[in-house]
């Protein structure tokens, strides 16, 4: 038997040529066919997902150089909003920084408090989240520390607190987080944080950039047997993904349910697929 197994960063496929089967794959049942393979492979299920945000980049409203708004930033929410300008939109002239905004043209400044944003994702098990911005000082502002958070319903998941950044820049912050299967917070809604920490009026900090990532933990097994056929199983607490199948990868791929019956077996969705002249990649997709 001659068994040929390739992968990339989201889908594999097994081609097995060259062997006579000396049984059926039913005769032992879904329970000796993961017994009796004789190649496994463990794949990752998804490559990174853009998780929308709204006015990620604060572009919106459009405004003139040097204007800004106070205690506006459409799509999110100040904490602070008891004196004029504690937040707000800014288009920054060439010489309020020392090298060009990280998005665009806007940023958003904090002088007291923060600015937050409910998501219409919810935390889920088996996903690893990475939050990342741009955090700013202008040339003429005090900064102060500030921090970045990642929550669930309220609740804290992750923080990077860091101090002031160095006057005229911009420098990269990211949180990742993972939540386990038991995690209190699953299933309740994501938000974003942008806080400073200083509350002194004449302080201020600036955010740009904002990005949520997430990547699926969930692994993909794939087992050649006998030549035949291929077993293809992942975590059954990682059931509502639907595994998909193309002949080739990139520009071209045309990826298309899998319609073989899924069964629990110890833990894990098992389906069964026969091998034959066409060379297939896997992959699992949420929906």
């Amino acid at each position: 038997m001659k068994c040929v197994c390739e992968r990339s960063l989201s889908s594999a496929v097994c081609r097995c040529r060259g062997f006579r089967p000396q049984r059926s794959i039913l005769s032992g049942g879904l329970a000796s066919v993961l017994a009796l393979a004789p190649l496994t492979m463990a794949l990752p299920a998804l490559a990174d997902e853009e998780i929308f945000i709204a006015n990620a980049s604060f572009e919106t409203p459009d405004l003139a150089p040097g204007r800004f708004t106070s205690n506006l930033v459409p799509g999110w929410v100040g904490t602070h909003t008891d004196f004029i300008s504690n937040f707000g939109v800014f288009h920054p002239e060439p010489e309020n920084f020392t090298q060009p905004v990280p998005q665009g043209r806007n940023v958003v400044f904090i002088e007291r408090g923060g600015i937050h944003q409910t998501l219409t994702n919810r935390l889920q098990a088996g996903i690893v989240y990475t939050l990342s911005v741009q955090a700013g000082n202008s040339v003429f502002d005090r900064s102060s520390p500030f921090s970045v958070q990642l929550r669930a319903g309220g609740a804290l998941l992750a923080e990077e607190v860091r101090p002031a950044v160095p006057r005229g820049i911009f420098d990269g912050v990211s949180v990742v987080f993972s939540a386990p299967a038991d995690h209190p917070a699953l299933g309740l809604p994501l938000e974003i944080w942008l806080l400073e920490q200083d509350l002194r009026k004449s302080n201020e900090v600036y955010f740009d950039n904002v990005r949520l990532t997430a990547v699926s933990t969930v692994r993909l097994q794939i087992e050649c047997l006998n030549g035949t056929h291929v077993v293809l199983s992942w975590p059954a607490t990682a059931a509502d993904f639907r595994l998909q199948s193309s002949p080739v990868l990139g520009e071209g791929a045309d990826w298309v349910p899998v319609e073989s019956e899924v069964a629990i077996v110890n833990g894990r969705c098992v389906t069964t697929n026969e091998l034959n002249s066409t060379k297939l990649y896997y992959r699992l997709q949420k929906p």
